[in-house]
């Protein structure tokens, strides 16, 4: 569960969230903004060599569904 607050505009569009989740090291709080809904985007692939395979890769004990 993430408890979050979302900001709206006028025709309900998503303008800004921002939430805090608590860490055994201490609280992060992590806030966005969206803007230019419609605007054209370019989306550039990442090369070969910037890509890693996750798959293999495990949890920390106590992490993940049901911790």
């Amino acid at each position: 569960t993430l408890d979050y607050t979302l900001w709206v505009d006028a025709k309900s569009l998503p303008r800004k969230f921002s939430t805090t989740i608590e860490t055994p090291q201490g609280d992060v709080t992590a806030t966005g903004t969206y803007s230019d809904w419609g605007a054209p985007v370019t989306v550039t692939p990442p090369k070969p060599s910037e890509i890693a395979d996750s798959s293999g890769l495990s949890a920390p004990a106590g992490a993940g569904a049901g911790a």
